[in-house]
Parts: C-alpha cells; structure tokens; sequence
C-alpha cells in the first residue's frame, strides 16, 4: 500500500463493510485501513475496486474514494495513478441531450471521482470527427487527435484528475482499450451505476 502522499488516484482493493450514509466504510485490504468510498451502497458485504481521491488528513480522517466496478482481475493489488485510464461504455439505453452526454449526464452512470474533462468516443471516429472532449464548464471540442495522440498526450493529470474515456458502443469500446494497452497502460472498465 502506497504512504498518504502515494494515494491520490489510486485504485485499490476494498470490502465494502458497513454503510454510512450516503458513503460506504470500506477496509483497504492491504493495509487494513478504512476509507469512506461513494457510490457503492449495493456493494456492501463484497469486494471492489475504489479510486482514492484524497489522503488522510493531519485530524486522523479517512481518506474518501469512489466506486469503480465489482470486476476484480485476478491478483489485483492496486494501480498508481499513472498506470490506468478509464473507460466507460455509453449504452443505448443511457439518455443524452446532445452529441455526447454532458457531466451531470454521464454521471446518472459512472463517476470515477474528481475530472475536469472527458473525451467520448463515437463510432467511425476520424481525426475530422467523432472524437469529443467534454469539459466541465459544459463546453464541448472536437478533437482533432488520433486516439492514440489523445491516450498518450491529452488526457489530464492523473494525480489529480480521473482520466476517461467513454466509448459509444462495445465497437468503438473495444477499439479504445486496445489503444490504451497499446501505450502500455491498463484500460479500467467502470461500472455501471445503474
């Protein structure tokens, strides 16, 4: 287990212990430490993985973190936060009012923690069109990157922000965890929400 300073960003391992409104308890595996984790209520009593946004503070406080999925790869044992990038499969059955879904949009379905930015992926893309960078502001920029140029260069600071890309359709999603292995990175699939 990483030092307080190693923390942000990370994913680790957690069994999700107890509720407490509207955050779970969860004990770091590892280390046997707790963290107060969002989004995982129906998780309670198993194990998953969690994105650590914060460190403890000087108080004692434990460190809040966010659901990232049930799906546990076998003889996981945590991931800096430079080692991954999320992904996220937009589904037909998701609603969205424009192009690509805005933030309070994409977060009805996944929310890996703290971003200032997303790109969303659309099937066919080309450097003309297709690939999308979705700020927080609600401003929306089409890149004019290969998707291999936005993995490697373009995507944000990992310690901190949650680097994602949402991918519209398992076509396209397949497409990108293929080029985020290609830069020798792990592709980290979240989960759904709902």
């Amino acid at each position: 287990m990483a030092d307080g300073y190693e923390l942000g960003g990370r994913i680790e391992l957690a069994y999700m212990e107890r509720v407490i409104s509207p955050y779970c308890v969860r004990r770091r595996l590892s280390d046997g430490g707790e963290i107060l984790v969002s989004h995982g209520l129906v998780h309670v009593g198993k194990e998953c993985l969690v994105r650590v946004n914060s460190k403890p503070n000087r108080k004692g406080n434990n460190p809040l973190g966010d659901f990232i999925t049930s799906q546990i790869p076998k003889d996981f044992s945590g991931l800096a936060s430079n080692d991954y990038v999320f992904c996220a499969l937009w589904e037909k059955r998701m609603n969205k009012c424009r192009v690509a879904p805005h933030f309070n949009e994409l977060e009805v379905y996944y929310n890996p923690g703290k971003w200032g930015y997303f790109y969303f992926i659309q099937p066919n893309s080309t450097q003309r069109k297709g690939r999308i960078r979705v700020a927080s502001n609600g401003m929306f920029n089409t890149e004019r990157n290969t998707l291999s140029k936005i993995v490697q260069r373009y995507l944000p600071d990992p310690q901190r922000y949650a680097r994602l890309i949402v991918a519209e359709g398992q076509e396209c999603m397949e497409r990108v965890l293929e080029v985020i292995e290609d830069k020798n990175l792990v592709p980290v699939v979240l989960e759904s929400l709902v």
